[in-house]
């Protein structure tokens, strides 16, 4: 593997002291990162299971394998958010009905057939037992071992956000469709699907982790904005309160797309995380997410940088995230889903890019702590 030159007293978040190359103590494997005030931090799924030799769909449904998985890449690039799964929206539908395929390769499954003819047979949804159905039980067991072993980053579990869990139920044309003519109807719906989240929520944190909710069909243009506060909100905004209530005081939401009109009426719901999609005008999310500095900031970097072969086009990509991040207290970069077959040389080198700074090159965003001077182009020595 091939490092960029880098200062002598620096440690590498992957657990190396760039001196000598040997295995740097546990807990001095971030200090870097938590000096200079900030963090890399991809979304690893199906390319945990690239990292095994294994699919997608193989690593999803063996619990050694997803741990396998999931465990090399946390030893391989040290994230700081270590997700216990891969195809995070299908775990509930499939519970309640809904069938999913079985792709071989690099995909990822996906739901195929919808077990609910119409949105008013969610009202009758029961809750599924957390110890007992579907991969519930697999996914809790990984995620226990996940939060022993990978001290110290933090473990979550995927659940569906409220449409998310819904649209796997009925599909989404039928969610669109009711919301046009029945929007109360629906909005009774996902509060239900909010509420018999809860015991997976308990179930999750008995673990050590915590949940992550996926809620990415929420965002426009999927989401019409005019419907966001009357129908998503009240059941987004439960599910928050019922992590709240069952011990987790900072609820984590990953809503991708463009998330920018609707930002004000999701921070009203006082989540704890959100990411800033590459696919928003993440200057505008900046600016309204700065004023709720208790919230985590995740700025995306658009995939297509990772996987982009011109180095110079891909730190420009790291670098605007890097400013933008700056501006948030609690800010982080990282990237939407990594492709499966992403090179881990090339994921390591933009993660110490930007947690450590690239000293071959320069970066005009480079600093030891957040008092630095953005349009700075002084060069590390």
């Amino acid at each position: 593997m091939h490092f960029h030159p880098i200062r002598q007293d620096a440690v590498l978040t992957s657990g190396y002291w760039c001196k000598d190359m040997v295995p740097a103590p546990p807990d001095k494997i971030n200090d870097l990162a938590e000096e200079s005030g900030m963090r890399f931090s991809p979304g690893i799924y199906e390319h945990a299971a690239a990292l095994v030799g294994e699919s997608p769909c193989t690593v999803s449904r063996d619990a050694a394998l997803l741990f396998q998985a999931q465990y090399s890449a946390w030893q391989r690039y040290r994230h700081p958010m270590l997700v216990a799964g891969i195809d995070v929206y299908n775990i509930e539908p499939e519970i309640l009905g809904a069938g999913l395929n079985s792709p071989g390769g690099s995909e990822v499954p996906s739901i195929i057939s919808h077990p609910f003819a119409a949105v008013e047979k969610i009202l009758q949804a029961e809750a599924p037992d957390p110890g007992r159905d579907g991969r519930m039980p697999m996914i809790l067991d990984v995620a226990a071992r996940l939060s022993r072993e990978c001290q110290p980053a933090k473990v979550y579990v995927p659940i569906c956000g409220p449409l998310a869990f819904g649209n796997g139920l009925v599909g989404m044309d039928e969610m669109l469709c009711t919301m046009m003519e029945d929007p109360d109807l629906v909005r009774r719906a996902l509060l239900h699907l909010a509420e018999i989240q809860s015991s997976y929520v308990r179930a999750i944190l008995k673990t050590g982790a915590r949940p992550l909710i996926f809620e990415s069909g929420a965002s426009p243009p999927l989401l019409p904005p005019v419907l966001f506060p009357e129908i998503e909100a009240p059941a987004l905004g439960r599910l928050f309160e019922v992590c709240r209530e069952s011990g987790d005081p900072a609820p984590a939401c990953i809503l991708g797309g463009d998330v920018a009109p609707v930002l004000p009426h999701l921070l009203a719901l006082n989540p704890g995380f959100l990411i800033c999609p590459s696919e928003t005008d993440q200057k505008n999310f900046v600016d309204m997410a700065a004023e709720y500095p208790h919230v985590e900031v995740r700025i995306n970097m658009p995939v297509a940088s990772i996987l982009e072969p011109d180095w110079d086009k891909a730190t420009a990509a790291a670098d605007a995230a890097i400013a933008l991040a700056s501006r948030i207290k609690t800010g982080s970069v990282g990237t939407g889903v990594v492709p499966f077959n992403t090179s881990p040389d090339r994921l390591l080198r933009l993660r110490d890019y930007v947690e450590n700074g690239d000293f071959e090159t320069g970066s005009p965003f480079r600093y030891r702590n957040r008092d630095y001077v953005e349009n700075s182009t002084k060069k590390k020595p």
